[in-house]
């Protein structure tokens, strides 16, 4: 089981690569890839560790070292998590791809200063999510709005302008009159 980890790793990318790409077609495909990606926020969660030992066959005996890589763990799930939340444009991606970029950036610095040979399978991954948390943070959540739900765009200006101001009454009232339409016209 341990050395086809790479190759879990690989097929369940590629999985939330493809549904991301068709949820922006195709509405229907959101279970799939919430479920997608909590699938690859789990694997990075727990098999992080294991993934450094099957690669490189080493044990890791530095505290330094396991700390990094239990840290890397928890960012690289936490940014998977935010990327999630930032594609199905949930309230509050904003804050969790800051949080995980300056984290993932945090902690590649450490890594290249360690300078230790067997994390720079690590250091990949963090580098392409904390890219990719960095782009999506900087795509303002209006635009994204509108790129997701292009199909739907009274929707996507309902739906902007309850974000905008979560609390106004009158705005959420009109989101969730117009995400039943949304629903209700699939």
């Amino acid at each position: 089981m341990i050395k086809y980890l790479p190759l879990i790793e690989k097929v369940l990318l590629i999985q939330v690569l493809l549904t991301s790409i068709l949820l922006v077609g195709f509405d229907m495909l959101s279970v799939w890839f919430i479920l997608s990606a909590l699938w690859l926020s789990t694997f990075y969660m727990l098999g992080t560790f294991l993934l450094v030992f099957t690669i490189y066959g080493k044990k890791i005996n530095d505290g330094f070292e396991i700390i990094i890589l239990l840290v890397s763990q928890i960012l690289l799930s936490f940014s998977v998590v935010a990327i999630l939340f930032k594609v199905m444009s949930w309230p509050g991606s904003a804050f969790y791809l800051l949080v995980s970029a300056i984290g993932l950036l945090f902690i590649s610095i450490l890594i290249t200063l360690k300078q230790v040979p067997y994390f720079s399978i690590l250091l990949k991954r963090i580098m392409f999510f904390g890219l990719l948390t960095g782009i999506l943070f900087w795509i303002p959540a209006s635009k994204w709005i509108h790129f997701r739900y292009h199909k739907h765009p009274k929707y996507a200006d309902v739906y902007t302008k309850y974000l905008e101001n979560p609390r106004d009454s009158v705005a959420k009232a009109n989101w969730e009159n117009e995400l039943e339409n949304y629903h209700n016209n699939k």
